[in-house]
């Protein structure tokens, strides 16, 4: 086998394990700081049963509606993942505005991709509050018809 084709695939196994692993510290850098940033300043009540009682609950009762909030689940730590990849970009974005050489991209350019940069973030952050929003309200009524279903299997044995 040519030393070049077996090199090429070993980078190219190492910068998806990188990318692979990055990817899960992002996931729960942001998922971490979304959830701290919501406890601290939501004006929401609070659920009468805790949010991680709830989904215990529904993942181990099965079935559709645990696929269904799994796959809410995941659309959710994606948008909130890209909310802090785009944020990150932005800075960068920023700090590559400011400290930008004459040889390199034009600050007209870069002001551009900085500001769509930053809409992007309001716009995910959007997108994720409203996922969230909806998770929130399905994993209530999700919890609400397990503990009903139980009810009905206890009361008919």
């Amino acid at each position: 086998m040519d030393d070049a084709l077996v090199s090429g695939n070993l980078a190219t196994l190492v910068i998806i394990t990188l990318a692979y692993t990055l990817g899960v510290l992002i996931d729960r850098l942001a998922d971490s700081a979304v959830v701290t940033v919501e406890r601290r300043f939501s004006r929401r009540p609070q659920a009468p049963t805790p949010y991680e009682t709830m989904r215990l609950h529904v993942l181990a009762s099965g079935g559709d509606l645990s696929e269904y909030l799994q796959y809410m689940r995941s659309r959710l730590r994606i948008a909130r993942s890209t909310v802090l990849n785009l944020a990150l970009s932005a800075l960068a974005l920023a700090l590559l505005l400011q400290t930008r050489r004459d040889d390199g991209p034009p600050a007209s350019i870069l002001a551009v991709v900085l500001y769509a940069c930053l809409f992007a973030t309001i716009v995910t952050y959007w997108v994720a509050w409203r996922i969230s929003e909806t998770y929130d309200k399905r994993l209530t009524t999700a919890y609400t018809e397990v503990l009903g279903r139980r009810a009905s299997v206890a009361t008919n044995s």
